[in-house]
């Protein structure tokens, strides 16, 4: 099993570039601090097809891989309830199979798969998360 998950992390290292992934939420603040957490359910139980699927809808946001994490959604609650949870300004969205009306859920990858037609629902998600993450970024740079 240890070996599954060191392949899976280096596949998301060398293939999708994501750096900060699945780690333990007391680790979070060793790394660069994360402007972007995406909770992804099921995330371990991901096929290549999902995570390739993953991958472009992360890439079609065009930011910096360096300041995102993807983590299973399983992982949120201790993250939350530790202490580094308010030491980084941050943008949390969840990726779940049943998105209630929200602006920081969408349809995870499995689903789209599935349902083609929530592409369109799931890019309209991406856009808004994009504007925000770049409203954040653009104020941060005004203020320094």
């Amino acid at each position: 099993m240890d070996q599954d998950n060191n392949d899976y992390g280096k596949y998301i290292n060398d293939v999708l570039g994501v750096h900060q992934i699945l780690i333990e939420p007391h680790e979070l603040l060793r790394f660069k601090p994360i402007k972007i957490y995406i909770w992804v359910e099921n995330l371990k139980m991901f096929s290549s097809e999902d995570l390739e699927l993953l991958n472009k809808m992360i890439a079609a946001m065009k930011i910096d891989l360096s300041c995102i994490s993807i983590s299973d959604l399983s992982q949120k609650n201790d993250f939350v309830s530790s202490s580094s949870y308010n030491q980084v300004e941050q943008i949390h969205f969840d990726m779940v199979q049943n998105p209630s009306p929200s602006f920081f859920q969408t349809y995870s990858p499995q689903v789209i798969h599935i349902n083609k037609d929530l592409k369109m629902k799931a890019w309209t998600f991406l856009q808004h998360i994009m504007a925000l993450y770049n409203k954040n970024s653009s104020t941060k740079d005004h203020n320094n």
